[in-house]
């Protein structure tokens, strides 16, 4: 179907140029469109105007259907020496969301021929070097067809069919998770038909976009890594922190004084400082010290535009998009944050790091990777001065007290990373194993070792072992001085 046949074209464009041999040569290109109808369609045509040639390029792109998208490209006298023709689809195959494209070339110029006859020497050595399999088998001659199938947000099955070969791959692994769901019915797709493709690198940079949530105990972090922790009685956790030299943001999240079901949250932007707590079963609002009313609230302040807070369903909801914030919510017993594409790899805290690596996912501030969850959650607790706040843990490195029989040996082991313990003056009234690394010494040599004298944090972990961790303290024998 000729466009121009029912339209007029939506720009023409004619090029006139002398050339060294002071003859006149001309091109004429003319685009046609019809986004809005059931089959959006575009054409272009360049042609040579001047003396007896009929050489011209036809370009035509279509999209049939949500699912389908078709395009070719002729060229030669009249546009009928040589055609390239593509197609690409959206599905399923083997049950999974896949794409397919498919490229077809029955007419070429030869000199391309030869090319491709180069390309396909070289493809069998660089698959494999990439590690790709592959299999000599006869294909449909003058055609590839490219299989990409979605087996999980993070990996792919891989299949490229060439005229004499077939290159494949499962479970590659890619380097950022992507939106795996159910596909939409064409009918429920909003016209025109287009606004699918358009729209679909919006929807999957949104996809990655980190969420971080913390329901009851369940932690789920940026990197979708999910673990039970149970906050210790008083003290601030740090959730998610901008940890780039700028430290646009921090969210810090500790058990609500009325009750251990209820979270009260702080976060730091730039000069503000913003608490949430619930107290007497309502959610309340303080900002820079000031309490706000939190009924239908709709807060900016007045100097920072970009800091919004306003009231949702049961809670708040805070938007920071210049600290990196896209959206917060919170409503004493659920916490959901959703940090900015360009925060990736600069956070910190519980909620981890944003970089779609999960092996390392229980790094503490020290730089140590975690044994457990219980572990992990409690290095990133804010310490406080005795007497000057309500937590009364602080982290120590606890001496292995029994003796381990190492190559032969006696040694007594001490630990290069510190667990939670009360105060001096304080008494633990709840405890909670904790997996630790220890550093072991010959038991003689060891003895006469002024604890604290070794760099603990430097020496090799020579055996791991259980000890107990303090995660609520008395502390009537606590003595401040005034």
């Amino acid at each position: 179907k000729f466009l121009g046949d029912s339209k007029a074209p939506d720009l023409a464009v004619i090029l006139r140029a002398f050339r060294n041999d002071r003859k006149l040569a001309g091109f004429q290109l003319v685009l046609y469109t019809d986004l809005y109808s059931t089959r959006p369609r575009i054409q272009v045509f360049v042609s040579n105007i001047t003396g007896s040639s009929r050489w011209k390029i036809c370009a035509d792109a279509s999209i049939i259907n949500a699912h389908k998208a078709a395009g070719y490209l002729k060229w030669g006298r009249d546009c009928q020496d040589y055609r390239i023709s593509s197609e690409f689809v959206t599905g399923r195959f083997a049950d999974h969301p896949a794409m397919q494209v498919k490229l077809e070339w029955p007419k070429v110029p030869s000199r391309v021929k030869s090319v491709a006859s180069w390309f396909y020497t070289v493809i069998p050595g660089a698959a494999y070097i990439l590690g790709y399999s592959e299999i000599q088998q006869k294909n449909p001659s003058q055609q590839a067809k490219l299989i990409v199938a979605l087996t999980s947000p993070r990996t792919c099955d891989f299949v490229a069919k060439l005229p004499e070969l077939t290159i494949y791959n499962r479970a590659f692994r890619l380097p950022l998770s992507l939106p795996v769901g159910p596909s939409l019915p064409a009918s429920a797709l909003q016209p025109p038909i287009w606004n699918f493709f358009s729209e679909a690198p919006s929807a999957v940079l949104e996809h990655l976009k980190a969420h971080c949530s913390v329901s009851q105990d369940k932690i789920t972090t940026f990197n979708e890594v999910q673990f039970n922790y149970s906050l210790p009685t008083n003290c601030y956790h740090i959730l998610a922190q901008d940890c780039s030299p700028e430290l646009k943001f921090l969210v810090m999240m500790k058990n609500a004084e009325e009750s251990a079901d209820l979270k009260a949250i702080n976060i730091k932007l730039g000069s503000h400082e913003i608490d949430m707590y619930p107290a007497n079963g309502l959610l309340n609002l303080m900002v820079n010290g000031v309490e706000t009313p939190v009924e239908n609230i709709t807060y900016t302040s007045d100097f920072d535009a970009s800091l919004m807070i306003s009231s949702e369903k049961k809670g708040l909801s805070l938007v920071a998009p210049d600290y990196g914030i896209d959206k917060l919510y919170f409503d004493g017993r659920t916490f959901k944050v959703q940090v900015a594409f360009w925060m990736a790899g600069k956070t910190c805290g519980i909620c981890g790091k944003y970089d779609a690596e999960n092996k390392q996912e229980f790094q503490m501030p020290s730089g140590y990777v975690a044994k457990d969850a219980v572990s992990f959650g409690q290095s990133w607790i804010l310490s406080e001065k005795p007497c000057a706040g309500a937590c009364k843990l602080q982290r120590s490195l606890v001496k292995l007290e029994k003796t381990i029989r190492l190559e032969g040996e006696d040694s007594k082991c001490y630990p290069v990373e510190p667990v939670l313990r009360c105060m001096k003056g304080c008494s633990a009234t709840e405890t909670t194993p904790v997996t630790v690394g220890f550093h072991c010494l010959p038991a003689d040599s060891a003895a006469s070792l002024v604890e604290g004298q070794m760099k603990l944090d430097q020496k090799s972990e020579d055996i791991q072992d259980t000890v107990e961790a303090h995660t609520a303290c008395s502390c009537e024998e606590l003595q401040c001085i005034a």
